[in-house]
């Protein structure tokens, strides 16, 4: 009997463990979009992790050029400051603005969680949009 009772105690625990390592190891969606603002304002060597691989523009995206030639994350415009609503749903209008002096301009998030049991979410980027100009798809 107590030889059932400390199993089942274990499982529980190992259940549970294996439940909350997703809150450790998982991308928020602010965690992703903090993380995307500063690819923008440093090297962008890394920016495309940032993105989801349903992006039609994935596979051009992992260039600089991409971005340097986007217009609105041109590498001129340094300092790009995105403000994170509390609590952002995967679909969230924010603005921006950068060092053009230009701004603040409105950009709106589509996310999708990528995540999965073990991992927990891990928010990417689908698509934004700029003043209602689609510009990642």
């Amino acid at each position: 009997m107590y030889k059932r009772v400390f199993l089942l105690a274990i499982i529980a625990i190992l259940a549970f463990i294996m439940s909350s390592c997703g809150a450790f190891l998982g991308v928020s969606i602010e965690d992703r979009i903090t993380q995307f603002e500063s690819d923008l304002n440093g090297n962008r060597s890394n920016i495309i992790d940032n993105f989801s691989e349903s992006c039609d523009d994935y596979p051009g995206m992992n260039t600089l050029a991409y971005w340097n030639d986007s217009g609105s994350f041109d590498d001129d415009y340094k300092n790009f400051n995105i403000t994170i609503p509390s609590n952002p749903d995967s679909t969230f209008t924010t603005s921006f603005s950068d060092t053009s002096g230009g701004g603040p301009y409105t950009i709106k998030f589509y996310l999708i969680d990528e995540g999965d049991f073990f991992l927990g979410e891990n928010w990417r980027i689908r698509n934004i949009w700029i003043s209602d100009t689609l510009y990642i798809d």
